[in-house]
């Protein structure tokens, strides 16, 4: 019945038991994982806690522990097997569960892990989703043993370095991978360029604004509605900074423009210029408003009508006079009745309109400009006539979009385009033709004038930098650059058919001519080098050939066949750049060279492979070796194997590699647990026996002790120290010296205790010898007394005796 009453091992007092009882506990049975799960949580020993965990396969728990846990090694220990079992390395957890768990797990390491380490290629493809490490997505990229996780990895890339090592990586085997990140690269380059060039045109137009402010000029309606529509083409990713920029300027802009239209007279102006400004200032004026304010104009003596109001009033009279007819062209459109006469009228009555850009619009025109719009919208016509009309459209938009992008050549040769398709229509243009073109003839003489307006200045500033480079001390490839960089510049600005752009044009040329004339001599000499790369090219295929002849490299470890073929590809990279076309066909030729190597050490590789698998299954095989001793010399002879064989392929290599290592470390983890085990037991030991030095050492100075419980009290110590096991080896010595070294001064004290008794023994002895010698005296003298004699008998043997 006492095994009732006997405490488990598991709650002994001693940690080194706690961990011996923890590893008999399996993991599978339900008993025993509920008191894992306890001791891996509450135990007051690490190591137990280590060891708790080590049992465990609830990645929830594990997770839990790897994140809260103080103590580092625990910690690590549960992030070990948590990754070890998320991978499928350990443990028969299921798929779907991992791949849950996964989607709850924020730490990158682990991510990064189960996309370099997991089994299974969903388990790979999840952790592809969580991971944001672009040099991890880059490796899987080019190692992952599935072509459609390396293509998964490749479009989760968003960085040039990440897919330029991905291309350089792939270059010469994975060529598909290699397409698809060149493809991507290629999109984050031109996404990169014209980001930078939609951020250099807003930075023109915040220049021409910043211009006209700082000059004080009143811009024309058409000059500012054409920097909005520079700006609205690039304005997606402008910064807010720079849009709200954008907007001061522009409003100070047309602020001005509108002062130079309708100056102020004075603070005191007529009631009737103060109702104007206000149906104005509305932004789009109702007609009846409008009307009103003629009504109100054409009632009020002359002399009451400032005279900057009678061409506004002129405008607004000729809206009022035609509102009908463009409220019945706007009902028209909305029912679908318009045709070729009706687009005309429309058309007739814009014209006539004449409205400036610049003017705020009443809603009853903008909707009729909406419906002109659609009314131009083409009709089915002939086939000819319809191809001939798209193409007009097509020009005509290319010219829209050069106008917004500020190209002026762009523009004027759509226009010519549109006017050659006109003019080559049979019959003639129709009228709606020839107000488009009108329109945009226009639209491009006035960008070519403002054009003829930015760029002089800024060509003018490009030769003067150019003329600043002739004879400038500077390295000539700073210089060549330099001199591109202007020549760039230059073409940025679109240049001008004005003659003041040839003529700085030609300045511009003959001072880059004058300029470059020192790099000359170094672009020969690097045409040289180019010749002299050429030629140690062709020296390193010949002995690449050569040797591929004569040399067996069958016979070759595979190590020393990569390590030729890192040489030659080191050296043949070292003599660069070479005349492209001269050496291409060398290339073919050293590029087949090495495809020869490289199919040689893969062939190497693969039975390489098959001999690590198989050392792999002997490894997962050790915990099957008794005892411990016996499973690390088998662990030592399967790693001084391994280092034998050469490498398998990479991407196999270090998943079999990390297996082979798991296996191995488990056995040795085995020692070092023991031998931590041993170490608890040897300081435990320790303490017991200085524990026992001290209370001999205390023995030896106590002030009165019995001597039979000294002579006691050493023997047992005595035995007790000598039953003790092993102590660390660098304080047994110490301990046992201090040991006979108490023990010593004991004996000696009770040494000392026995001869004093002796001593006290010989002196009782004498006296009674003195009492006996007087009792004879006096019995010889006949006068004896022996009844004091017998009461002085006593008192000899305490030192007492007269």
């Amino acid at each position: 019945m006492l095994q009732h009453f006997r405490k488990p091992k598991w709650r002994h007092a001693k940690a080194s038991v706690r961990r011996q009882a923890v590893e008999q506990l399996s993991a599978q049975e339900g008993e025993s994982e509920a008191l894992l799960r306890e001791l891996a949580c509450s135990d007051e020993d690490a190591g137990v806690r280590r060891a708790a965990i080590r049992k465990l396969s609830d990645l929830e728990l594990l997770r839990k522990r790897m994140m809260e846990e103080q103590d580092a090694g625990v910690a690590e220990a549960a992030a070990v097997r948590y990754r070890q079992i998320l991978t499928g390395g350990s443990g028969d957890a299921d798929l779907q569960l991992r791949i849950e768990e996964l989607g709850h797990c924020s730490d990158v390491r682990v991510i990064a892990h189960a996309l370099r380490g997991g089994r299974e290629e969903a388990l790979r493809l999840a952790a592809l989703e969580r991971c944001t490490d672009e040099s991890v997505l880059a490796d899987a990229a080019v190692n992952d043993p599935v072509a459609r996780v390396r293509q998964a990895a490749v479009e989760r890339l968003h960085s040039q370095p990440a897919l330029r090592r991905v291309m350089e990586r792939t270059r010469q085997g994975d060529r598909k991978i290699f397409r698809l990140a060149r493809d991507m690269l290629q999109a984050l380059e031109a996404a990169e360029t014209a980001s930078q060039a939609r951020a250099e045109e807003r930075s023109r137009v915040l220049q021409a604004l910043q211009a006209l402010a700082d000059r004080g000029a009143s811009p024309s309606a058409a000059e500012l509605s054409r920097l909005e529509n520079r700006w609205q083409a690039v304005a997606g990713d402008a910064e807010a900074e720079a849009s709200g920029r954008f907007g001061d300027l522009l409003a100070a802009a047309w602020q001005r423009h509108r002062e130079s239209l309708q100056p102020r007279q004075s603070p005191q102006e007529p009631p009737l210029l103060a109702q104007w400004r206000a149906a104005a200032d509305s932004g789009r004026p109702d007609p009846d408003q409008l009307e009103a304010v003629l009504q109100a104009l054409a009632e009020a003596p002359s002399d009451d009508v400032p005279d900057e109001l009678r061409a506004e009033a002129e405008l607004a009279r000729r809206f009022v006079t035609h509102r009908d007819s463009l409220r019945a062209l706007i009902r028209s459109a909305a029912a679908k009745e318009t045709d070729a006469g009706s687009r005309d009228s429309m058309e007739a009555l814009m014209d006539e309109l004449q409205w400036p850009s610049g003017t705020p619009r009443p809603r009853t025109l903008l909707d009729a400009m909406a419906a002109l719009e659609q009314a131009r919208q083409p009709e089915a016509e002939p086939s000819g006539r319809d191809q001939r009309y798209a193409a007009l459209q097509e020009r005509l938009q290319g010219v829209e979009e050069a106008l917004k992008e500020g190209n002026l050549r762009g523009a004027q040769r759509a226009l010519r385009q549109a006017r050659d398709i006109v003019d080559e229509a049979p019959g003639g243009a129709s009228a709606q033709a020839e107000r488009a073109l009108k329109r945009y003839t226009a639209r491009v003489a006035e960008l070519r004038d403002w054009r003829r307006f930015a760029t002089l200045p800024k060509q003018e500033q490009l030769c003067e930098q150019m003329e600043a480079l002739v004879g400038a001390e500077m390295p000539p490839p700073e210089l060549a650059e330099a001199i591109k960089s202007l020549q760039d510049a230059w073409k940025e600005t679109g240049g001008s058919d004005s003659p003041e752009s040839r003529r700085l044009w030609e300045r511009f040329q003959s001072a880059s001519d004058e300029a470059f004339e020192p790099c000359r001599a170094w672009f020969d000499e690097q045409a040289r080098q180019r010749e002299a790369n050429l030629a140690e090219r062709e020296r390193i295929v010949e002995q690449l050939e050569s040797f591929l002849e004569r040399v067996d490299v069958s016979g070759l470890p595979t190590a020393k066949l990569i390590e030729i073929r890192g040489t030659a590809r080191e050296e043949w990279n070292h003599f660069s750049p070479v005349e492209r076309r001269a050496g291409k066909a060398l290339s073919r030729r050293f590029e087949g060279l090495m495809d020869r190597l490289t199919e040689r050490i893969r062939t190497e590789q693969a039975a390489n492979r098959q001999r690590k698998e198989a050392l792999l299954e002997r490894a997962e095989a050790l915990p099957e070796i008794e005892p411990l001793a016996a499973r690390m010399d088998a662990a030592k002879a399967l790693q001084a194997q391994w280092r034998e064989i050469g490498p398998a392929p990479k991407a196999q290599e270090r998943k079999l590699f990390r297996a082979f290592k798991a296996a191995c470390d488990a056995v040795f983890a085995e020692r070092d647990e023991a031998r931590r085990t041993e170490q608890a037991r040897q300081a435990e030991n320790k303490a017991e026996a200085e524990a026992l030095c001290q209370r001999l050492e205390s023995l030896a100075e106590a002030e009165s002790v019995d001597a039979g419980e000294m002579r006691g009290t050493l023997d047992e110590t005595g035995a007790a120290f000598q039953a003790l096991g092993p102590v660390p080896r660098g304080v047994r010595e110490g301990i046992e010296r201090r040991f006979e070294k108490a023990a010593g001064q004991v004996r000696r004290r009770l040494e000392a205790a026995r001869a004093q008794r002796q001593e006290q023994a010989y002196e009782v002895l004498r006296r009674r010898a003195a009492l006996c010698a007087e009792l004879e005296a006096q019995v010889m003298a006949g006068s004896s007394d022996p009844a004091a004699i017998e009461a002085r008998w006593p008192e000899a043997a305490t030192g007492e005796v007269a």
